[in-house]
């Protein structure tokens, strides 16, 4: 995900010497849309060869633009508890506090933020109990928590799949 979310902040800023077309942006926006739609339904809408957008596509995936990915529904999982934490750390203690975040298999994303001592983790739990034993083995390394549960999604994966998101970059 950061990757790509670097990449998208290069295209806009120019960096990495690649330029974002017109053409290459209303793809973009297609596979943001709908990863699922099948590439003959994109050459109609576009009115571009099959070929022609297979090579495209390619090409985006070996500059590592576009990576395949799927997003998983936690709760049919069996996964009841999914939190954002922060966690606070202080200098001593930051990379004992890292080095257990890295081990976990509770966590999904995990992020470093604000200073060298912050970091934010998407966490998935079967139960609370689990969150809970977390919690105290963070708690345990001197770290200071705060939890978010409960999170409403209110927007996801959303960012350049509209073409007037592309105005200005292109």
């Amino acid at each position: 995900m950061y990757a790509i979310l670097h990449y998208y902040y290069a295209i806009i800023h120019n960096e990495g010497g690649y330029n974002l077309k017109n053409n290459d942006a209303r793809l973009i926006s297609h596979i943001r849309k709908d990863g699922r739609k099948k590439i003959t339904r994109i050459a109609l809408e576009e009115q571009i060869p099959v070929t022609t957008l297979y090579d495209r596509l390619k090409s985006y995936e070996k500059k590592g633009i576009a990576n395949h990915t799927t997003l998983l529904n936690w709760k049919r999982l069996g996964f009841e508890k999914k939190a954002h934490i922060q966690i606070n750390a202080t200098n001593s203690e930051r990379m004992k506090v890292e080095e257990h975040l890295l081990l976990q298999p509770f966590v999904n994303s995990l992020y470093r933020v604000g200073g060298v001592s912050e970091f934010l983790a998407e966490c998935v739990f079967r139960t609370g109990l689990q969150m809970q034993e977390f919690l105290e083995s963070l708690n345990e390394l001197g770290a200071d928590v705060t939890v978010f549960e409960e999170l409403q999604e209110l927007r996801r994966e959303t960012f350049l799949t509209e073409d007037e998101h592309f105005k200005g970059v292109c």
